[in-house]
């Protein structure tokens, strides 16, 4: 008895349709283990640093006393950094100097926009497992004074993209504790704010998790200012 075998017109029917599957479903399988990977980094970061800072707090006293220098300039966030940051890290590489070309590379704010930030005074170093930290110490109000940190989790590699590869915190010296940047405001607010910087809240906020974009949009965000 013979058995009905397929023919080659069923086959390549047959093909088509898994490739077509595979075309819908890989691109984003890939996409969500990026974003599963990102938040690993960005939660080590951020556990690293919330240690830095309870050492260099035993050693200099409560926050609220640190130096914060005089000015935004280089100098003083360098100063700052190797007092209060960089003494408690493994470190590959500190960029000694303002003009470094081995440490000058661009931040960009969305992924639609050629606008980057202003690296030109800032204090950069890396850490010895790739992460690049951007360091400016600042005093915002009398009794704002912060150093925001930027946390790019793959070094100079591409894309330098706040929001999927750089990510805001800020040392609030008055708390004596390092926090994601606008870390006060809701997920709401949080989405339709349009300063770039808040990614890190954002995600922290939502339980640690990168929101889809559709999940985005219904809080309220823009979808051009969505960086996956």
């Amino acid at each position: 008895m013979f058995k009905k075998a397929f023919t080659l017109a069923e086959v390549l029917i047959t093909l088509t349709v898994i490739g077509i599957i595979a075309a819908i479903t890989i691109p984003t399988t890939i996409i969500n283990h990026q974003k599963q990977q990102a938040v690993v980094q960005l939660k080590k970061a951020y556990s690293t640093l919330a240690n830095t800072t309870n050492k260099a707090i035993m050693d200099n006293g409560q926050t609220k006393i640190w130096d914060m220098g005089d000015g935004w300039n280089f100098e003083t966030h360098k100063a700052f950094a190797k007092k209060y940051i960089t003494p408690y890290l493994r470190i590959s590489k500190m960029c000694e100097t303002k003009n470094d070309p081995s440490c000058v590379y661009e931040i960009r704010k969305a992924k639609n926009s050629n606008e980057t930030l202003d690296l030109s005074n800032v204090f950069i170093f890396y850490l010895a497992d790739g992460t690049t930290i951007v360091v400016t110490a600042q005093t915002a109000e009398p009794l704002e004074k912060r150093a925001e940190i930027h946390v790019d989790i793959n070094g100079k590699k591409a894309p330098n993209l706040l929001g999927k590869d750089v990510f805001i915190f800020g040392y609030y010296l008055k708390d004596s504790r390092i926090m994601p940047f606008q870390h006060s405001g809701s997920v709401s607010s949080l989405a339709t704010n349009t300063s770039y910087y808040h990614w890190s809240s954002l995600i922290m906020k939502n339980n640690w998790k990168i929101p889809t974009k559709e999940e985005f949009v219904n809080w309220g965000g823009n979808p051009e200012l969505y960086p996956w």
